[in-house]
């Protein structure tokens, strides 16, 4: 079986393709940030997204990049439950 995510949601399919660039993540990965959900602690990087705290995807300046579990991103988006960040 193949997986779905490998063929079709790669380059320039994938919904985080943005002009040429994955939104952020890659940025994010490679700064020494810790990869932990702000919100909820979850460290399973299978999990994470990549959230742009002024919901701007193409603004992809560190200080507007966190963490967050696929969860808490849904509920930060679609509720819009506070970023509480210390």
């Amino acid at each position: 079986m193949i997986w779905k995510n490998k063929n079709s949601l790669s380059g320039e399919n994938h919904p985080n393709w943005v002009n040429g660039e994955f939104s952020g993540r890659r940025s994010l990965e490679r700064s020494k940030r810790q990869v932990i959900c702000v919100l909820c602690s979850n460290n399973d990087k299978r999990l994470l997204a990549v959230h742009h705290k002024d919901r701007n995807r193409q603004n992809n300046k560190l200080k507007n990049l966190i963490w967050l579990c696929h969860n808490c991103h849904h509920l930060v988006h679609r509720y819009n439950v506070p970023l509480i960040l210390g």
